[in-house]
């Protein structure tokens, strides 16, 4: 097989083993960067596995109580802690979109390196998913301890009880900005 064959091979599977990252059911823009994280008022994106539901409950954690989980999906939506089979919750957006781009750029520009391409497209290749699947997975949490979900939540010392739960409301969705021509 040439070179040049071998490199496409690779190349051809790069987006596969990039496929292994993590990606999270959060509405599109819904998730802020590490940095807007540090200074968001609300909460996190939950996904939550119930015992006796076939489909996840997802929606931001309002709070977690030691026997309940607050969750507002469509409305605000209390689940008891021993009815949770599993939890996800995604922190935030890692852009790991950005490292797989780059990566893939860097595996296409060894195509210049000629033989040496041999070596330097593998290292893109490793280096590259590595680092795509570590980003990917960073702001990933799975627990179901309410303590440690508790940091996450829109109100981490729980929902203060003169607070009217009704007056709760979504975090407001970003507009998509759609081009026109």
């Amino acid at each position: 097989m040439s070179v040049t064959r071998q490199t496409a091979l690779k190349v051809a599977v790069l987006p596969f083993a990039l496929a292994a990252c993590f990606s999270t059911s959060a509405p599109r823009k819904w998730l802020p960067t590490a940095e807007e994280s540090q200074q968001d008022a609300f909460g996190a994106w939950i996904r939550i596995e119930q015992v006796a539901e076939k489909r996840p409950l997802e929606g931001e954690l309002i709070a977690a109580h030691a026997e309940t989980l607050f969750v507002f999906a469509d409305s605000l939506v209390s689940v008891r802690s021993d009815a949770v089979r599993s939890v996800t919750l995604t922190a935030y957006d890692s852009r790991y979109g950005e490292i797989v781009t780059w990566s893939i750029l860097g595996t296409l520009a060894t195509v210049s390196h000629g033989l040496v391409l041999v070596l330097t497209a593998p290292v893109w290749i490793i280096t590259g998913t590595a680092a795509s699947a570590s980003a990917s997975k960073a702001p990933r949490v799975q627990s179901r301890d309410p303590v440690e979900l508790r940091k996450y939540a829109r109100f981490p010392q729980g929902i203060p009880a003169e607070l009217d739960r009704t007056s709760i409301l979504p975090k407001p969705r970003p507009a998509v900005v759609r081009r026109t021509r």
